[in-house]
C-alpha cells in the first residue's frame, strides 16, 4: 500500500534485479548493521517515480554477493520488475543506534575538509568499494572535485559538532586525486554504513568486537573486490567474525607519480618494491605489535610477507594463524620486495606453493579464505573443518620451520565415519546411488558404521600413498593403519581398485 509518512528516511538496501519467478528480488546492502533484515519486518519501498510503498519481508536468504528478499504481496516476476532500482527504507528515527565513538559514514556529507590550516572544500559524496578505504568526494573551487582517502593515516580530528574533518594529507596527493569517474557505488546520505571516530576503520564493515582483524597491504586494492564478497569469507565478515581491511600502498608514497618500486642495487632484471610505503603503511595502522612481540611464543599477531621464498602454507600453519587476533599480509610484486621488509618488519614469509605468481594478492586471498574457515562459527558445522584433507590433531609441531613434523594423539583418532587424521580425505558420494551405470560402493549403504569407518580409513591411506606419500611421514600411524597400508600395497600390486572395494 502507499505510505503518507513524511520526514527523513534511511536506506538499508537497493534492489538490483529480480531473482526468481515468485517475486523474489536480489538486493545490495547499504547497511553495516548485522542481522538488520528479518522475516516479518516492515519496510518502505521508494520506487523510481518517487512513490513510497510499505511491504513486509516474507522470506530472505543470501545469494552470492546479494541478499534475496521475498515480500508479501509481490508474487510474480512482473511485480518484482517494478521494484528494480528501488530503495528499501525505514524512517530515519528507526536507524540503528550506535555505540559511543561510532558514526554513520553518510553523516560526513556536508562537513568541511581541512588539510592542516588550509580549507579544501565540503564533502558532497562518500564512495567506497569492497575492501577499500572510503573516498571523500570533496567539492572545491577546482573544476573537478577531489577524491581523498578517508584513512587513519591522514586524519587528525573528526569534529561532527562543528562539521569539520581535519586531515594531514601527503604532499602531492591532491595533485593526483582529482575525480576521474563516478563508477563506484555511492554511500547515500541515508545509508547505515558506519565508521568509528578514532581509530578509523579502513573498510566498510561494522564494528566486530572480538573479530579477527586481517589487514592486506597491496598496490592493487581493487583485486579484492571479488574474493571477499562470496562464500564463507563474506558470511564471516557480515556476522562479525573477521574484519578485513585493504590498504593501498600508493597512498603512502611521497611523489607525484605515487612510485612504489625502483631498480635493484647491484643491477639485475626487474623492479623491487620500495621499503618506505610498506613501513609507513604498517606504522599507520597504529596498533600492530612490535616485531619482537610477534616473534615471541605468546604472540597474538603476525605480519606476513607473501613471497616465493617463504615457508609453504599448509593446514598446520593455517590452524596456527586462525588462533591469532590479528594478521597483516604484505603482497609482494615485481621482482621482489626490499629485503629490509623481511629482516626488520615481517615476522614470517609465506608461499602458497612451489610456483611463481605475478604478485602476492592471490596468495593473500588464499590465506584469508583458509584461515577464516577455521575460525569457530565461520562454517556451519565446525566439525567438518577437522575432518578434511591435511587436518591433524596436533600435539607437537614446529611452526617456525618448513619441515614441521606433526603427530596425532592416541585419543585424537577419527570418529566412526570421518577419518582424515592428517591424510588426504576419503572419497565422497551422494545420491543417486547409481548414475549412468556407476554405483556407490556397497559398504557405504549397508548401515554398518564400523565397516564404513574402516573403508574410509583405508581409502584415505590409499589416496595419500598414491598422491602425497610425504604426508605418511608426518602422522603417527596406528597398528591398524600399518596393516591397512600393507594390504593396500599388496592390492595395488595385484591391480585391485581399492576405492571400489567394499
Amino acid at each position: 500500500m502507499a505510505s503518507d509518512a513524511g520526514g527523513e528516511w534511511v536506506t538499508l538496501a537497493v534492489v538490483i534485479k529480480t531473482q526468481g519467478r515468485r517475486g523474489e528480488v536480489a538486493t545490495e546492502l547499504h547497511t553495516d548493521v548485522p542481522g538488520r533484515f528479518r522475516q516479518g519486518m516492515r519496510l518502505w519501498v521508494l520506487l523510481k517515480d518517487g512513490e513510497r510503498r510499505e511491504v513486509t519481508v516474507e522470506d530472505l536468504w543470501p545469494h552470492k554477493s546479494f541478499l534475496v528478499l521475498k515480500f508479501g504481496g509481490i508474487d510474480s516476476l512482473s511485480d518484482a520488475e517494478l521494484l528494480v532500482k528501488a530503495e528499501l527504507q525505514l524512517p530515519l528515527a528507526e536507524r540503528a543506534a550506535l555505540e559511543p565513538g561510532w558514526t554513520y559514514l553518510s553523516d560526513l556529507i556536508g562537513c568541511t575538509v581541512f588539510d592542516g590550516a588550509r580549507e579544501i572544500g565540503a564533502i558532497e559524496d562518500v564512495q567506497f568499494g569492497a575492501g577499500e578505504a572510503p573516498l571523500l568526494v570533496v567539492k572545491s573551487g577546482a573544476k573537478l572535485p577531489y577524491e581523498i582517502p578517508f584513512a587513519e593515516a591522514f586524519l587528525e580530528k573528526l569534529d561532527l559538532e562543528r562539521r569539520q574533518v581535519r586531515m594531514k594529507l601527503p604532499e602531492g596527493l591532491l595533485d593526483v586525486n582529482a575525480k576521474s569517474s563516478g563508477q563506484w557505488p555511492v554511500a547515500r546520505r541515508s545509508s547505515e554504513r558506519v565508521i568509528t571516530d578514532w581509530p578509523l576503520t579502513t573498510g566498510n564493515w561494522f564494528k566486530t568486537g572480538l573479530a579477527m582483524k586481517i589487514d592486506i597491504l597491496t598496490i592493487f586494492p581493487d583485486f579484492f573486490r571479488g574474493p571477499l564478497d562470496y562464500g564463507i569469507v563474506r558470511r564471516a565478515r557480515e556476522t562479525g567474525l573477521v574484519d578485513v581491511g585493504i590498504h593501498d600502498l600508493r597512498a603512502y608514497t611521497k611523489d607525484k607519480h605515487r612510485t612504489v618500486d625502483d631498480r635493484p642495487f647491484g643491477g639485475g632484471e626487474g623492479m623491487v618494491l620500495k621499503p618506505e610505503p610498506i613501513f609507513e603503511c604498517l606504522e599507520a595502522l597504529g596498533d600492530v605489535a612490535s616485531r619482537e612481540s610477534r616473534l615471541s611464543a605468546s604472540a597474538t599477531q603476525s605480519v606476513i610477507l607473501l613471497s616465493a621464498q617463504g615457508r609453504r602454507l599448509d593446514q598446520a600453519l593455517a590452524a596456527k594463524l586462525s588462533g591469532l587476533e590479528r594478521i597483516v599480509l604484505i603482497c609482494g610484486r615485481y621482482e621482489g620486495v626490499d629485503e629490509r621488509i623481511s629482516e626488520h618488519l615481517a615476522d614470517r614469509e609465506v608461499s602458497i606453493g612451489d610456483y611463481v605468481l605475478s604478485g602476492g594478492e592471490l596468495g593473500a586471498a588464499v590465506i584469508v579464505d583458509t584461515v577464516t574457515r577455521l575460525i569457530p562459527g565461520a562454517v556451519g558445522n565446525q566439525n567438518s573443518t577437522r575432518q578434511e584433507s591435511f587436518t591433524e590433531s596436533l600435539v607437537e609441531a614446529d611452526f617456525a620451520g618448513e619441515g614441521a613434523r606433526a603427530t596425532l594423539t592416541a585419543d585424537a583418532g577419527p570418529s566412526s565415519t570421518c577419518v582424515s587424521g592428517g591424510l588426504l580425505d576419503y572419497p565422497h558420494y551422494t545420491r543417486p546411488a547409481e548414475f549412468r551405470g556407476m554405483a556407490v560402493p556397497e559398504v557405504l549403504v549397508n548401515g554398518n558404521h564400523e565397516q564404513i569407518r574402516s573403508w574410509r580409513r583405508k581409502t584415505a591411506l590409499a589416496k595419500t600413498l598414491r598422491n602425497r606419500p610425504d604426508l605418511l611421514e608426518r602422522v603417527r600411524l596406528t597398528d591398524e593403519d600399518e596393516e591397512l597400508l600393507a594390504e593396500i600395497r599388496l592390492e595395488l600390486a595385484q591391480g585391485i581398485d581399492i576405492d571400489r572395494e567394499g
